[in-house]
């Protein structure tokens, strides 16, 4: 079993696209107990909530931050850093709120090293194009991709659950590729682990409802 919390919503729980990195998808992400992945940017000094480019209308950090506040139970934050400098502001805006249910991930290796000396927690990533993951020591966890083909590599995920370290895979559809026979794999192997290793596992999916029914459901 894999606890909502770790079931973490890509930009959202979303029913259609355009609903992506929107309050109504985060709201119903944590209205259902899932953690979000969402894309942090900087914007005239401010941080907002955007995958692209950010104008005015970018959603504040600020009313996700409120969003999720209003949900306690909810799940997990990840944030997916998408500029370089961002540490200390984000830092200073996670201790104002009390925020200690996230971590932050993506950022390059110089650039981490600033979330490293803020005291903010990371994930580093280890993917088909990065198979070396750094700052063994001092991440929180690991961010396990496949980004160019393949799939999230389970069986590295299992080895660094053992080593006490929390894992996050990262579910085939976010790349466009098939998911449901994946789904299947990584049910069929976690199964033969034991229970207290699962909750250290979290997994980021376009589709939190149809996973949690799928690995959780009777």
């Amino acid at each position: 079993m894999i606890s909502k919390k770790n079931i973490i919503a890509h930009r959202g729980f979303w029913k259609i696209a355009s609903e992506k990195n929107s309050l109504v998808a985060f709201e119903r992400a944590f209205s259902n107990g899932y953690g979000v992945e969402t894309d942090i940017r900087d914007l005239m000094g401010g941080l907002v909530v955007e995958h692209d480019l950010p104008d005015e209308s970018a959603l504040p950090i600020s009313a996700f931050f409120d969003c999720f506040k209003e949900h306690r139970q909810a799940g997990k934050l990840a944030l997916n850093i998408k500029g370089d400098g961002l540490a200390s502001v984000l830092k200073e805006k996670l201790d104002e709120l009390q925020i200690t249910e996230y971590f932050c991930f993506d950022m390059s290796v110089p650039d981490t090293l600033q979330y490293l000396a803020s005291k903010v927690t990371f994930y580093c990533r280890c993917s088909d194009l990065e198979p070396f993951v750094p700052l063994s020591r001092d991440r929180a966890g690991i961010w396990f991709d496949a980004l160019m083909e393949g799939n999230a590599d389970i069986e590295q995920a299992i080895e660094a659950l053992k080593r006490g370290e929390e894992s996050c895979l990262v579910s085939p559809e976010l790349h466009g590729r098939p998911y449901v026979s994946v789904w299947k794999d990584w049910k069929n192997r976690l199964e033969k682990e034991t229970e207290n290793i699962l909750t250290d596992l979290a997994v980021c999916t376009d589709f939190p409802d149809d996973f949690d029914a799928f690995f959780n459901g009777d």
